[in-house]
């Protein structure tokens, strides 16, 4: 079960292009692999994270914030 904290900071880092505001550093291409993987993981299925690039295709708004996002995958997540 991954926070909301982490959740936020997952995708804001995909959001500001790979860089994680935390350390002000460019994210690892491996990392970035993880990162997709633990938001799949979180909603229960592979390809889930694209919420975060084409939150349209989702419902929501095109320019979907940060914290849009974040709450879309808290809410839709798989539970069990």
């Amino acid at each position: 079960m991954m926070t909301r904290k982490e959740v936020e900071r997952i995708v804001g880092i995909f959001k500001n292009h790979g860089i994680d505001k935390e350390t002000g550093k460019r994210v690892k291409e491996n990392v970035i692999h993880d990162f997709f993987d633990e938001i799949d993981d979180l909603m229960g299925y592979e390809g889930a994270s694209e919420v975060i690039f084409v939150p349209e295709e989702y419902g929501l708004d095109k320019e979907a914030t940060i914290q849009e996002i974040v709450d879309y995958i808290l809410e839709n997540q798989n539970i069990g």
